[in-house]
């Protein structure tokens, strides 16, 4: 079995790993093992960070065209919009954990 694919924008909290692939975001453990699907959107993702806790992930989705940022439970579930237009497919959102998750 091959491991083709591209994997990107990686994020570590503890054991935890979430990166980004076919445009939506995966979780797997540091140590490896089998990667599992947190989103299905119809837009691409980008630039997920996990909280400091490592119980939420924020990321920048494309779902209507331009960036919003939005958060979900680093074990998947339902994601929430938290700010249209606030995110930037070139920044990371760890400012954004500072703002309301304070460090």
């Amino acid at each position: 079995m091959t491991k083709s694919g591209y994997y990107g924008n990686p994020t570590l909290h503890d054991d935890t790993v979430v990166f980004v692939c076919e445009d939506d975001l995966w979780t797997v453990p540091a140590a490896g093992g089998v990667a599992r699907r947190l989103t299905v959107n119809p837009g691409r993702v980008a630039t997920p960070a996990l909280s400091p806790d490592g119980k939420t992930v924020a990321f920048a989705g494309f779902d209507e065209g331009t960036s919003e940022v939005y958060v979900i439970p680093a074990e998947g579930f339902r994601q929430l919009i938290l700010n249209k237009a606030m995110a930037s497919y070139e920044s990371p959102l760890r400012s954004l954990f500072r703002r309301f998750f304070r460090e």
